[in-house]
Order: C-alpha cells, then structure tokens, then sequence
C-alpha cells in the first residue's frame, strides 16, 4: 500500500502545495486488472497560460508550478495519444500510410515537445529553484514518454513493412523510417521473452547504479569549499571577483566557472595544484564514502551485456551504431593516427610556452595544474587586442549586423529583424525571421546582455520543432551573458558564432517532421559540426572582417586572433584524445578502468609527465558515464574534423568559386540535413568520405 499511495503522488507541484482536483485514471491490462495510474493535472489553456504560448512565447506570470502542470498534463496526453493510435492500428481495416503511422505520432508530439522546449527554455532566462527543480523532476518521464513510440510492437511491424519499401517514399520520410527501425530493434522489440527481460534488469541496474554514482559525484565535487587569501585574488579582473566573493570572504570550488577562472588567473601554485588535485581525486580511494569506481564497473558490466543481446561484440560496437562514423575500429584507427600527426607541433607547442615560463622567472617542470595560468600569461603578453580596439573592433550591434551579412552573403539566408507585437521576456530581446528565396521559415530570438535571474552560459535552446503538417515553422534562442553591453570579446564571439551556428542550422532544415528536422535526429559525432565550422569562419579574414565595424579589421589584428584560437591546439588536442580513446578501450575491453587511463594516458599525452592522480579519471568523467557520451566523447575530435573539411573546402578554392562551395554547404548540410543520413549529406558535400588532413591544415597541426 505504501509504494501505491507513493504513485499517486508521483506529479506534485513544485512548491508542494496543495493541488486542485485532479483527474485519476485507471487502465485495464490484457489480464483484466484496473491499473490505477498517476493523477493528471486538470490545468487548461484557460487556466494556464503555459499551455497557451504561441510562436512569440510571452512568459510573463507563468510561475515554476504552472510549467510543472503544464509539461506533466502533456506527457500524460502523449502516453494515452499513443496508446489509442496503437489500438486503431490494430484494426486491419485502418490505413496504414506513413501519414497515419508515423506522421500521426510525429503530429501527437507538437504539443508534448512544445511544452518541454518552453519549459527548457525557462530554466535559462530563470534559473531559479521552482523552474530548474521542476523541470529535473519530470526529465525522466519526458525521457520515457517521447519514446514510447519505439516501444510499440504494431508501429514497428508497419515499419518494417515500409522499409521493404523504403524507396517509395521522400527522402525525409526515409530518414524517418530508418529511425524508427533502428531505435524499435535497440528497444529490444525483436528479443525473445527471456533477452527482453534480460535487458530490462540490466537497464535497471544502470539506472540505479547511475543514481549513485551521479550522488557521489555530486556529494564529492560540493564538498570541497577553498578559503582564499584576498591577497591572491587581486589580481583577477574585477568583474570576475564575484564569482568569488562571498559574506566571509573569498571561497573556490571544484563547480563551473570557478574552477577554469581560478586555475587561469591564480599566481600561487600551490593553490592552483591544490584544486586541480582536489577535483582528479574527488572520487577516489582517498575517500571510501565517495569512491564509484564500483559503479561505473557495474554499469560497464550491463552495457556490454546490452551490446552481446544485440549481437555486438561490445558496447563501444554498439555506440557507432547510432553514429556518423563508419566503425569502431575506423575510429580508433583515426584518433591513433591524429595522435601521431600532432605530436610533434605539441612538443613545439610546448617548448615555446616553458621558455616564456622560464623568462618570467618560473623554472620549475610545468605540470596540468600550470597551464591555465601560463597560458593565460603568454596570450596577454603576446596575443592580447587592447579593450579600446575591442570595443571599436567588434561593438555589439556591428557584429549582429555581420552575422547578417555574412549569413546572406554566404549561404543567401535572410535574417530579417522584426518588432513583435507581443512582448517578451526581457525589453533587449533581437528578433530575426529567417528567410530563404524570401520565404519565411523560422525564427532567431537573440538573449544576450546579462540579467541577475538568467542561468550563466551560452546555449542555443530550440523553443518550436518544426512539424510541417501542424503548421509550425521552427525557431530558437541563443541565451548568453555578455560581461559588456557594448562589444564582444573574442570568446564571446567565437560563442556567438557557435551558438548562431546551431540556431540556423536548426530553423533551415527543409525536413517537415520533428523528429528529423534541424537538430533533433543528429548523431553526436555531427552535433556540433555546424557550431564548429562557423567559429572557423574567424580564422579567414574574408569572413572574419564581416563581423568587424565598417568591415575594417587590420591584418596584424586578425594575425593576432588566428593566433589566440590555434594557441597550443595541439596540446588541448592531444587530452581530448586521451579522453576520447579512453572511453573507447573503457567500453570494447574488459580491462580496469584504472589501468586503461594510465596505459591511453602515457602512449598519447606526451606534453605532461603521468600522475597518480589521473588514475581515477572515470570517477569523475561524468560524460562517458551518465551523460550521454558513453563510446562517443570522440565527437570532440570528429565534430572539428568534420567542420575542418567544411572550412578548408572554401579556402582552398579559388575566391571566385567559393561563394559556390558555401552555397553546396548550405544545400546539403543545412537545408538538406534532415532529409539524408549525415554520412550521405556530407560525401553529397565534399565527394568523399572525411579524412583529418583538413584539420592538420586548417588548425596548423603539421
């Protein structure tokens, strides 16, 4: 009775408080039982304004609880929507196009994906408790529900059937039909009854094990709090300090920003070693309570069994099944031989940084913990732009009317800026309608400056999918905190240009169904390809001058801003592909994670000596563990590979021609992504499968 009464309230609001009377529903299984399930929240559009936002989302006095309800209310309208399309399609006499099949569930999730993307979005601009608390409680059943579909044994049958067919459809419908096939068979739809079961104890244990290791994590990282001397904090900028600053003084901590500003800017090296240290072993054997290395083994464990269930040899086999990447061992041969190529520019790389370091005085063997703050060092003292330069460089509204021109001027994209009737929520919101051949086909809302409630960070947040049938065009909001109203530093446009990169390349998309279009059906190693690329852009004058006021940047100014983004790449290059071929040998081999860091660690990284410390690197690589990236942290390598060929095919063609070459990028890439696989998008672009020759060259690696 305790786990029953446990269910019913399983939708609270967020502010738990009392609730107006809710709709129970009940259920009967195949076995004739009534299942009583969770109460649905019996919010409306009248009575919630959530549930009524348009195109122009108008969040004023919607509070955490009304987001709460409103998402809650649409999962439980999704969950029954699919189970009653599945009960007319057992009826042999309802047709079963791709319209009534796989066009209706793609119509049912509007409303669903409407309410999670405004609800998402709430969590940026205000990022307050009773909007992030909110929506973590209901991410896991947004998780389940929006993929209830591939769990459907009728849609997978009639899916089937269409692939038999595949030809017979447009090209985005067959992006769709390919989906649902592969997801429905890693669903475990064509295991047997024992397999299936199989599976469902291993992705219980994962969860669970996930919990705890995601606990101790977390109970780890935000116990260490640092008292700082005030004395060492002088010379940090100003405006930095108050990430810092607290009633009883200065105080670091292992979280994000404060660990990167600390280890930049802090001159002490003791300091600066005793946080690096403290985060390396914050899950370690140092602390019994807090050591996961028993988690992340057993979530090993059920993953590779996973994989053996499908027929894979492993569970990294099984990540690239859902990749743009070949294979596993095309991978790891890519990475191996990057490894190579790079290390002697890291060497050099190196070597000119240790003899900056010795001419400051510093003649100690630079370590990990180091190279934030000298790096830093060198880049003002040889790299820096002058704030004066900066704000004449790159004011604020002169780089928001580069980005227009360079975006019509390459790729013939409109960015329309329009006044909405509506109001929004904030008065200094941009808003651009994108058009292409004139017609409008989405919308760019730019939230720059830095408010007090919004979350810290720069992110491109979708707010509408687009969903031809239901009449939604897309759009989305790039959110930053700009540090300055007036201009931009280099950073923060590289920022820009990332985050404008993803929002076009999410409202261009010509495929008309949500689950395919613009950044919803991108394998993780193209995720940020586009971002990626467009950040490049800065690295050709041609284009970087665009972004400039009066289009007027000097040479020895983009000299210097070349130079700052390639500034010891090679070395940043080299931990990513320790990183990245960790993950690998964690999820193909039965090894211990602990010895796996140390053997990758000492065959690639050749610019820091081993440590003892990096031993427990999957205590707190998160990422590979519970965030997604599991077999897959090498999209930080292929994203820029892939965003390399894309540059490197319009600088190396002729300046006449390469207006033809960003048009073919446009076309096939961004107009075109959704309705092709990314591998086919991409030899549609290039003519060929991607090598890494053009990164070697482009980020002056050979």
């Amino acid at each position: 009775m305790p786990g029953l009464l446990r269910s019913l309230y399983l939708f609270r609001s967020v502010k738990r408080c009392a609730l107006p009377i809710r709709q129970h529903r009940s259920r009967t299984t195949s076995a004739g039982y009534y299942v009583l399930l969770p109460e649905v929240p019996d919010d409306t559009p009248d009575t919630n304004s959530f549930l009524r936002l348009g195109d122009i989302p108008q969040y004023k006095g919607i509070t955490g609880e009304m987001a709460y309800n409103g998402l809650a209310k649409r999962i439980f309208e999704y969950e029954d929507s699919i189970q009653e399309l599945e009960e007319k399609l057992q009826d042999p006499d309802y047709p079963k196009t791709f319209e009534t099949t796989i066009g209706e569930v793609d119509k049912l999730q509007v409303p669903l994906l409407k309410a999670w993307h405004n609800f998402k979005h709430l969590t940026l601009i205000q990022n307050e408790a009773e909007f992030t608390d909110g929506f973590k409680r209901l991410h896991g059943k947004f998780r389940a529900a929006i993929k209830k579909h591939f769990q459907s044994q009728v849609l997978y049958s009639i899916v089937k059937d269409f692939q038999k067919e595949i030809d017979k459809f447009e090209p985005d419908q067959q992006q769709l039909i390919r989906k649902y096939q592969l997801e429905c068979k890693l669903s475990g739809l064509d295991l047997n009854r024992d397999e299936a079961q199989a599976l469902r104890e291993h992705q219980a244990s994962i969860q669970k094990n996930s919990y705890i290791y995601n606990s101790k994590l977390n109970d780890a990282t935000n116990a260490f709090k640092h008292r700082i001397d005030g004395a060492i904090m002088k010379n940090f900028p100003e405006y930095l300090l108050h990430h810092f600053a607290t009633s009883s003084g200065f105080i670091v901590t292992l979280n994000e920003p404060q660990f990167s500003i600390f280890l930049s800017y802090c001159g002490d090296r003791q300091e600066r070693w005793n946080l690096y240290q403290a985060k390396a072993i914050r899950c370690s054997m140092n602390n019994k309570s807090r050591y996961n290395i028993d988690e992340v083994e057993a979530i090993r464990v059920s993953r590779h069994f996973m994989a053996k269930l499908f027929g894979f040899n492993n569970y990294a086999e099984y990540s690239l099944e859902t990749k743009m990447a070949p294979s596993f061992g095309a991978v790891q041969k890519t990475l191996f031989d990057l490894s190579k190529s790079i290390a002697p520019v890291a060497d050099r790389q190196m070597t000119e940084l240790r003899d900056f370091c010795a001419q400051k005085g510093f003649k100690v063997p630079l370590e990990r913990w180091d190279l934030p703050y000298w790096r830093r060092r060198y880049r003002d003292a040889n790299l820096a732009i002058e704030e004066g330069d900066l704000k004449q460089l790159f004011a604020l509204p002169a780089v928001i009317e580069g980005m227009v021109r360079l975006v019509d001027a390459l790729f013939g994209v409109e960015l329309r800026q329009v006044k909405p009737k509506e109001s929004l929520w904030a008065e200094d919101i941009t808003v651009f309608n994108v058009a292409v051949e004139g017609k409008e086909v989405g919308k760019i809302f730019l939230d720059l400056q830095a408010r007090s409630e919004k979350k810290l960070g720069n992110y491109c947040t979708v707010i509408r999918a687009a969903n031809a049938a239901a009449g939604v065009q897309p759009s989305t909001s790039v959110v930053m905190s700009l540090n300055n109203q007036t201009h931009v530093s280099l950073s923060e446009l590289s920022q820009f240009l990332r985050k404008m990169g993803h929002a076009l390349q999410h409202t261009l998309s010509r495929a008309r169904y949500s689950e395919t279009a613009g950044l919803a059906n991108l394998p993780h190693d193209v995720s940020e390809v586009c971002p990626t690329f467009f950040d490049m852009l800065l690295l050709d004058k041609r284009f970087a001058r665009m972004l400039s006021a009066n289009e007027a940047l000097p040479d020895d100014y983009h000299k210097r801003i070349v130079e700052q983004k390639l500034h010891l790449y090679a070395v940043d290059m080299q931990i990513e592909l320790f990183k990245s071929l960790a993950d690998l040998e964690f999820y193909s081999t039965k090894d211990f994670s602990e010895d796996i860091t140390k053997k990758v660690y000492t065959s690639i990284v050749k610019s820091f000596p081993w440590q003892f410390h990096e031993t427990f690197l999957f205590g707190g690589f998160w990422e590979v563990i519970i965030g997604g990236y599991q077999a897959g942290y090498y999209t930080h390598v292929w994203g820029p590979m892939l965003a390399a060929e894309i540059f490197q095919a319009m600088r190396e063609c002729p300046e006449e021609d390469s207006l033809k070459v960003s048009r073919r990028f446009c076309n096939s890439i961004l107009l075109d992504g959704g309705c092709e696989s990314p591998s086919e998008a991409f030899r549609k672009f290039r003519g060929r499968d991607p090598t890494p020759d053009s990164l070697l060259a482009v980020c002056n690696l050979k």
